[in-house]
């Protein structure tokens, strides 16, 4: 999606204009994108799920932002993702959630990336499965629980295929709001926190457990930034570029 540009599913378009962009082949384009970008382009996550959004009513702006999709990714067709054999040894989880509601349903986009031998293993771009009062509650109410399953899905892969020796310590889960970091490590009640749901606790079972750590990371080096909003262009080059594993991210 173009920096700074969010789009809303209403008012649905008129059905002409549905018709006309839906035979210009949007459905496929979108498949297309999809496969790219679930390959090699993760970078593009946010602008993907977004478009899906339109693929019963598509709209000329969804079709011409898909067109700038592909145009992206035709300029950038040599750069795919890079992983080293000096990279992070042990999987790194950077984790985010924005606050820009859905006009739609009031849904905030939460992001996360697993981050191993210095590129990129899994990623993905959503909206949360519930309405977030605040930045605080969207970070540590549930995309810090997203990020931590799969922390835990790659340890227990990890487990099961015999490389132990690469989940030696507590993984590391990156986000950038210190009070939702600090809540996965603390048991305090405050007037931010006392509405939480019960099972999205479930994370500080697994700080005490030792199986991750919730640390800081500035928001400008956080690389998960990219799957919660459309940031501007100098942002996401930096971050692709970190992503992608072309240069390090500390």
């Amino acid at each position: 999606s173009p920096p700074g540009k969010y789009r809303w599913r209403n008012p649905k378009p008129e059905e002409k204009e549905k018709e006309e962009v839906s035979a210009l082949g949007y459905q496929l384009a979108v498949g297309m994108l999809l496969w790219a970008q679930r390959g090699v382009y993760p970078e593009c996550s946010y602008g993907l799920n977004q478009l899906c959004r339109f693929m019963a009513a598509p709209t000329r702006d969804a079709f011409k932002a898909a067109m700038y999709m592909m145009a992206y990714m035709r300029d950038n067709k040599d750069k795919g993702i890079q992983f080293t054999s000096d990279g992070n040894e042990e999987p790194i989880v950077f984790s985010d959630a924005a606050f820009n509601p859905d006009q739609d349903d009031g849904l905030s986009q939460y992001g996360y990336c697993v981050m191993w031998m210095g590129g990129p293993i899994a990623a993905s771009s959503k909206k949360l499965a519930h309405v977030g009062l605040s930045a605080f509650h969207n970070e540590y109410n549930m995309a810090i629980r997203h990020a931590a399953a799969e922390a835990m899905w790659v340890r227990n892969l990890l487990t099961e295929m015999g490389l132990t020796c690469f989940i030696t310590k507590p993984t590391l889960v990156y986000g950038d709001n210190t009070a939702a970091n600090k809540l996965t490590k603390d048991d305090f009640i405050s007037t931010g926190n006392k509405y939480i749901y019960q099972p999205y606790h479930w994370v500080k079972e697994l700080v005490k457990g030792g199986y991750i750590v919730v640390e800081h990371k500035r928001t400008d080096l956080n690389l998960s930034d990219l799957f919660t909003k459309p940031v501007p262009r100098q942002v996401f080059d930096a971050l692709s570029r970190k992503l992608k594993g072309f240069v390090g991210w500390d």
